[in-house]
């Protein structure tokens, strides 16, 4: 019975350990985890509240969200890009973070399936843009952007 106990502790231990080193190994290799970590419950606006205009910047790691309040006073506030947005508790926040996560995910996408036709031939670009493809730059960003792999 002892025998077991230690056999499954050590198992826990290299589980613990291998699972750690996973998420040490994707955050240090520059591709996200798997999960996004920022807590959104302290962000909110005043009461009453209406958007204005929202504006969000992933590699600034921003979403600045522009308010007006009645009477004519407005004001920023700035919320993580990668806040997850399941922890928003004013609904409207929430409402900006998901739309604003979202757009960049088809935007990303859009741009990845754009990039690996150009690079599998099956798009052309247009003649007077083709002397500004750099092939090898787009290549590179394509494999770690796209496909995660330096």
């Amino acid at each position: 019975m002892i025998r077991g106990r230690k056999w499954l502790v050590a198992v826990e231990i290299a589980a613990a350990i291998a699972m750690i080193a996973t998420m040490y190994i994707t955050s240090a290799s520059g591709s996200t985890p798997a999960f996004q970590t920022s807590d959104c419950s302290s962000y909110k606006l005043p009461t009453g509240a209406t958007l204005v205009q929202a504006a969000a910047s992933q590699p600034d790691n921003t979403i600045q969200i522009f308010y007006a309040v009645p009477g004519g006073i407005g004001g920023k506030l700035v919320v993580p890009f990668d806040v997850l947005a399941a922890t928003c508790t004013d609904p409207l926040v929430r409402a900006t973070v998901i739309s604003a996560q979202e757009a960049d995910k088809r935007i990303k996408v859009g741009m990845c399936q754009f990039v690996g036709d150009v690079l599998a031939g099956r798009t052309q670009l247009p003649p007077d843009r083709e002397r500004y493809f750099d092939r090898k730059f787009a290549e590179e960003w394509y494999r770690e952007a796209c496909l995660g792999t330096k």
